[in-house]
């Protein structure tokens, strides 16, 4: 049915879309996922426009040049619902580029299963690697004042 449509019309249709949409547009239909990852034709507009809307920013420089503009927006988006992120989180041990990925305001919040990030290939493969992403965010949570500090099982003691 798609290969009966015009590629204007298809190039429309998938400007209207936000970008977890346009995510599950490639990954449901290969006749959409070749317009959306194309890098040369429809999909750097498409995914420039879901980064000027949400004011995501090149990071390049001269030496290293332009990034496209899928990459620069999965660098924005939290890693485990794809809305924007508004809390990174570092370390250089971490899978991701630069040991950094984005949590949006509800998944950093403590009650939030985080189920997609620890069944990433790179870190369930790796028990302690995983043990480590989940540290990171506990720490982050822990800065944002989401949860306690850990009384590490001292009793205080009585005044008698």
């Amino acid at each position: 049915m798609l290969s009966t449509l015009p590629d204007s019309v298809i190039g429309v249709v998938l400007g209207l879309l936000d970008g977890r949409s346009l995510a599950r547009a490639a990954r449901a239909s290969p006749g959409l996922a070749s317009p959306i990852r194309d890098e040369s034709e429809g999909g750097p507009a498409l995914w420039r426009r879901l980064c000027g809307a949400y004011a995501f920013r090149q990071q390049g420089t001269r030496s290293r040049g332009r990034r496209p503009w899928r990459a620069v927006y999965a660098d924005h988006v939290c890693a485990e619902c794809i809305e924007p992120a508004r809390v990174f989180v570092n370390d250089r041990v971490l899978p991701w580029p630069n040991g950094r990925f984005g949590l949006c305001a509800v998944c950093i919040r403590p009650a939030t299963p985080l189920w997609r990030i620890a069944r990433r290939p790179e870190v369930r493969q790796d028990a302690g690697k995983l043990r480590h992403v989940l540290q990171r965010i506990t720490v982050v949570r822990r800065e944002l004042g989401y949860v306690t500090a850990p009384t590490h099982g001292h009793r205080a003691r009585r005044k008698s």
